[in-house]
């Protein structure tokens, strides 16, 4: 081989190689296009404000806190299990005005457990003690109520988009869809997500009959992505629906340990306890989304006895696709996000909302 022609041939390599490295640079450097947040978007730093108080004023002591909800103005909702109330503090932690109406009458709540706040500012509630979604509308500095939607079953959670309504309820069995779309009058348009099945033989076993006890479940939905998504308590897989129920992917998450289910003294199910090999056990206990496309789930870890050793994870998940782009230790329960905030509730020490700061 000439000398003139290796010369050519270590060129031609260098300037592959060169290319290749510009190509691979500018990989790593360019912003993707349409993308979700990059890592490190959603992990909380320092504590912004706290409201609730172990004792004081009755507007700041909560009982059981089930959901929480911010609208575009930063204001906050706290919505309470034990007391069937809603609650408003501005961005600050500064009180603005409550519903407190219990009860099985008109316009009144029973057993909230789950809400959504649209896009337009409505605030969708289920009551399950009324088999109900109630409707609210800030004005000011007065919760109004606005609506009322009654159903033929019992809504564990609720999730609106587009002007339409998904209503998460148990499954009478295995067969029977758990997310139905709803219209105004609370007429079921469609019914989608089958129920969770126990996974193994020996589970099977101890829940037989008692299948509902793994589909206690959170759903949100995400208008950048047009998706419904659906997370388990007890089972650690995430699922996501087009609008119109079709199954869309499937994500089972890694390092999730789940509770172990066992009948009591009695031969009745079930009784939770700790995996026996690990001392823990994971629990998800809410899916929210951030309106840009991704989905973030809260999980608790308790061990090695039951409200033991308690600790709070945020998983962050790309909407679209169900990848885990960021896990994070946080205090609390995530219920909302937004502006750069993370909101979360905790029962210990007490009762309390908790707004932290990202990075």
């Amino acid at each position: 081989m000439s000398s003139r022609w290796q010369t050519r041939a270590f060129l031609s390599r260098a300037r592959r190689r060169a290319f290749a490295l510009l190509c691979l640079l500018a990989c790593c450097t360019s912003p993707p296009q349409n993308s979700p947040h990059t890592a490190q978007a959603w992990q909380p730093t320092d504590l912004q404000t706290a409201i609730g108080r172990w004792d004081g004023d009755d507007a700041e002591t909560f009982g059981i806190v089930r959901t929480i909800e911010v609208d575009a103005a930063g204001n906050v909702y706290v919505l309470g299990e034990q007391t069937a109330d809603i609650r408003v503090f501005d961005r600050y932690g500064s009180y603005i005005t409550s519903y407190s109406r219990r009860g099985q009458g008109p316009q009144e709540l029973l057993g909230i457990r789950g809400s959504d706040l649209d896009s337009k500012g409505v605030l969708h509630v289920a009551d399950a003690g009324n088999a109900r979604i109630s409707t609210f509308e800030l004005n000011g500095d007065s919760l109004a109520f606005t609506g009322v939607t009654r159903l033929t079953f019992r809504p564990e959670d609720v999730c609106a988009m587009a002007a339409r309504r998904f209503v998460l309820h148990q499954p009478r069995s295995l067969g029977v869809p758990t997310i139905s779309e709803i219209d105004e009058n609370g007429s079921v348009l469609r019914s989608f997500a089958s129920p969770e099945e126990p996974q193994d033989s020996e589970q099977r076993r101890e829940m037989r009959g008692s299948h509902h006890m793994l589909n206690w479940s959170f759903i949100a939905c995400d208008e950048a992505t047009r998706t419904i998504l659906k997370f388990n308590q007890f089972v650690p897989v995430v699922r996501a629906f087009s609008i119109d129920g079709a199954a869309l992917w499937e994500t089972t998450l890694e390092g999730y340990v789940p509770w172990q289910f066992t009948r009591n003294r009695r031969g009745q199910c079930c009784r939770y306890r700790p995996d026996p090999h690990d001392g823990l056990s994971h629990s998800g206990r809410s899916v929210v989304t951030d309106r840009d496309g991704n989905a973030l789930l809260g999980l608790q870890i308790e061990g090695p006895g039951s409200g033991e050793n308690l600790r709070h994870e945020l998983l962050v998940l790309n909407a679209s696709s169900g990848q885990v782009i960021e896990r994070h230790r946080v205090f609390g329960i995530v219920g909302a996000v937004g502006n750069g905030l993370i909101f979360t509730h905790a029962e210990a020490p007490f009762p309390q909302v908790r707004i932290f700061g990202t990075r």
